[in-house]
């Protein structure tokens, strides 16, 4: 398996656990808010 774990920076308000990418529904591709 694949792993990536990255940080970036927006201008806009994402929601937390929101799917990006390929194989969302397997829960690969969400991301989560830090503080």
């Amino acid at each position: 398996m694949l792993a990536f774990i990255g940080m970036f920076t927006t201008n806009a308000v994402l929601p937390d656990y929101a799917g990006i990418g390929k194989s969302v529904a397997r829960g690969f591709g969400t991301i989560l808010k830090m503080e």
